[in-house]
């Protein structure tokens, strides 16, 4: 329904604007060929497997599952192809990227509070219950650990930009560096400093050991790529890391639950190396009772064997259709028939992203997807030097800390089935993208005024 929803909007402001059919526009989709593409390609190979073009190899077991799914990557390259249009002012690129930062905020404070006041709420239709890890609107932790990592990595590259730009030379007087801490201390730079702080508590509370893992992985490699790419942003980047490092996680997530996330890391590794009879545990597990739409806490960790176990067992899947896959949305349908007898739980998702995907839509339409991953993070990569301004080196960390964080968290969960968060990454994969278009605009505007 959400989907729908998004996919008619976009198509709605898309018809409504009449510049779009001039020139401007096209340059700016231009700009984009290669992602739009890619996006585009995968829509058409939903739809070919929603219209059976091809029965028993382009096809689908359930056209309506098959039909959310085309309506969910429709949404998503409308969203693409609206940043592309619609931002393309500096002052929007940053109002975007503060969106997303808001919108983080707002769930890492809901998320805090509701799980300190261990609510019981209805959301969704989907009832609620707060356990021991935060979830906030999110029906799994680590899928609101997902969007902690997104939003924090647009908001480290606004906060970058943000101290880039004000960035001075010393003053010589203590008088005058004090007045500068000062400023400093009142100034949004800092607002957005403690927004950060607020999600990284959010981040540190659902107690995700790959969410928090692949964050601060990706920060520390960020933080040396920064370093090694712009020698104007050394030191804020060094600094920026090392405040994170320190005062977010040490000081800060000692009062919010960081040795519960590394409780849950030690048994994880201590369950891995004794985990002698995997099959027998498993067995012995029991079953997820049905609970009406509960949304209940877990009540036991699992190792790395037992959350490798799924996307191991649908690797033949992928091997029964490996190039256009069984039908988008359709894993649901396509694991009971080679689930194992007495398998624990009901699984809905692969817990990991590439195997679902592959399983739903072949290794095409997979390629397809890491292609328009591989060019956004190049696009990205490229922004990250001085002959930039402060704002695109910003959009080109917030991409590729992104794409880096759900690059490694997709390999144990599925966040790109989450709309939230999928929306939210390529949002974030079109911004490079965008400030291209603004740079060939800018460059051809005195062309245009010449002729």
């Amino acid at each position: 329904m959400a989907a729908a929803l998004w996919a008619t909007l976009a198509l709605r402001c898309l018809a409504a604007r009449p510049w779009l059919r001039g020139r401007p526009a096209w340059s700016a989709l231009q700009c984009a060929r290669w992602p739009l593409a890619a996006l585009s390609a995968f829509c058409l190979l939903v739809l070919a497997q929603w219209a059976s073009v091809l029965p028993g190899v382009l096809h689908t077991p359930d056209v309506h599952l098959t039909a959310g799914y085309l309506l969910r990557a429709l949404a998503y390259l409308a969203a693409f192809a609206l940043v592309m249009l619609c931002v393309n002012t500096p002052q929007r690129v940053a109002g975007l990227l503060g969106a997303v930062v808001a919108g983080g905020v707002l769930q890492a404070v809901l998320a805090v509070v509701l799980h300190s006041s261990r609510a019981r709420y209805q959301y969704l239709f989907t009832e609620f219950v707060q356990g021991h890890r935060a979830m906030g609107t999110f029906p799994n932790p680590d899928h609101l650990a997902g969007y902690m990592e997104l939003t924090l990595s647009a908001g480290l590259g606004l906060l970058l930009a943000q101290f880039a730009a004000g960035h001075a030379a010393a003053a010589p007087a203590w008088q005058q560096r004090a007045a500068t801490a000062l400023r400093f201390l009142m100034s949004a730079k800092m607002r957005l400093r403690l927004m950060l702080v607020v999600m990284v508590v959010a981040l540190v509370m659902t107690h995700s050991r790959m969410g928090n893992g692949a964050f601060f992985l990706s920060l520390l490699l960020m933080g040396g790529l920064v370093a090694a790419l712009s020698a104007q942003w050394r030191r804020p980047a060094l600094w920026l890391v090392l405040s994170m490092a320190l005062v977010d996680v040490v000081i800060v997530g000692q009062w919010v639950g960081l040795g519960r996330v590394i409780e849950r890391l030690q048994d994880t590794a201590e369950s891995t190396s004794l985990d002698a009879q995997p099959a027998q545990q498993a067995a012995a597990m029991p079953a997820m009772p049905a609970t009406g739409g509960l949304v209940a806490p877990a009540k036991a960790e699992e190792s790395i064997q037992d959350r490798l176990r799924i996307p191991r067992l649908s690797l033949p899947l992928v091997v029964q259709q490996p190039w256009f896959g069984h039908g988008g949305g359709t894993y649901v349908l396509a694991l009971p028939p080679i689930k194992p007898a007495g398998f624990p739980h009901h699984w809905d998702h692969a817990h990991n992203d590439y195997v679902e995907i592959a399983v739903d839509t072949g290794l095409v339409g997979l390629a397809l997807l890491l292609g328009m991953a591989s060019a956004s993070a190049w696009r990205a990569a490229r922004l990250i030097d001085d002959r930039h301004p402060p704002l695109d080196k910003g959009v080109g960390v917030a991409t590729l800390t992104a794409l880096c964080c759900m690059a490694l968290h997709s390999m144990v969960d599925f966040n790109l089935q989450i709309p939230a968060n999928a929306l939210t990454l390529v949002l974030l994969c079109a911004l490079p993208w965008a400030t291209a278009a603004q740079r060939r605009m800018q460059a051809a505007r005195p062309t245009s005024f010449a002729s």
